[in-house]
């Protein structure tokens, strides 16, 4: 098991996610796994966990699982999560603010946090050179989860990410400057943002890292109406994942998408 936790950190999955992962293993292997049909999230979570065991396990266990993989029921049409409703501007700015008054690496991180609607582990895993190679080509393009392309553009990248060339010592990624692991890294940004929200009042309970990717999904979609551009900026592999964010979505340009969400065919949740 400790094998297949590592295996987890080194591909960059964020604590929460190991852990539920290894949940999910764990009931397996004791035989008390739930499979009755559950919602989108769960499903996943489930499908994907005994995906990485299926890779680390022998032959032998290997064929089990995938047979059980194949027994697992979809979840009910339409179960699909929403996301969840995004801070308010007032809320925004004032949490930037907050976060303004921090030192150079955390004030960067928890920035791209806020005006890129990257994941945590998307940040900390792209690499110094991409960041260089940036500067010429005035956009930031590069893959992290499921090989999904990301763009971000230079304006953003040389306020937030460039500072930090300077405080790099031949490491790899923007993690490298916080923690020698992924996990280190994540959880000490997850507490520098709730500890930032607790400060300024928006109980630090309600504000996680992906609250600030759905807030800007939302805000962008409101500015520009364009799904497949919230896409390639979030890095997500279906649309439908981007449209679910059309909820929220109050710009009249922007309302005729709602038409084309049909809650029956929501893509999967992804994290």
């Amino acid at each position: 098991m400790s094998h297949l936790r590592s295996k987890m950190r080194e591909a960059g999955l964020s604590p929460s996610t190991i852990a539920k992962y290894m949940a999910v293993i764990r009931a397996y292997e004791r035989g008390s796994l739930n499979l009755r049909p559950f919602s989108h999230s769960g499903y996943m979570v489930t499908l994907s966990a005994l995906q990485w065991y299926v890779k680390l396990s022998k032959p032998s266990a290997a064929s089990r699982i995938r047979r059980d993989l194949r027994r697992i029921p979809k979840p009910p049409r339409g179960a699909s999560k929403l996301p969840q409703r995004p801070l308010s501007m007032d809320q925004w700015k004032k949490l930037y603010s907050e976060v303004q008054e921090l030192e150079t690496v955390d004030r960067c991180i928890l920035s791209m946090l806020l005006y890129s609607g990257q994941r945590v582990g998307d940040i900390g895993r792209i690499m110094w050179k991409k960041i260089i190679e940036a500067e010429r080509t005035k956009v930031l393009d590069f893959k992290i989860k499921r090989d999904v392309p990301h763009s971000l553009p230079w304006e953003m990248v040389k306020k937030y990410l460039s500072p930090l060339l300077e405080l790099q010592a031949g490491w790899e990624h923007v993690s490298d400057l916080v923690s020698s692991s992924q996990e280190g890294y994540y959880n000490h940004v997850y507490y520098q943002l709730k500890r930032r929200a607790a400060r300024v009042g928006l109980g630090a309970e309600n504000v996680h890292p992906h609250l600030l990717r759905h807030t800007f999904a939302i805000d962008l979609l409101e500015k520009c109406g364009d799904v497949a551009h919230v896409q390639r900026i979030l890095g997500q592999s279906d649309q439908r994942t981007t449209m679910r964010y059309l909820k929220f979505v109050r710009n009249p340009k922007v309302l005729d998408y709602m038409k084309m969400l049909d809650k029956d065919r929501f893509g999967d949740e992804e994290e």
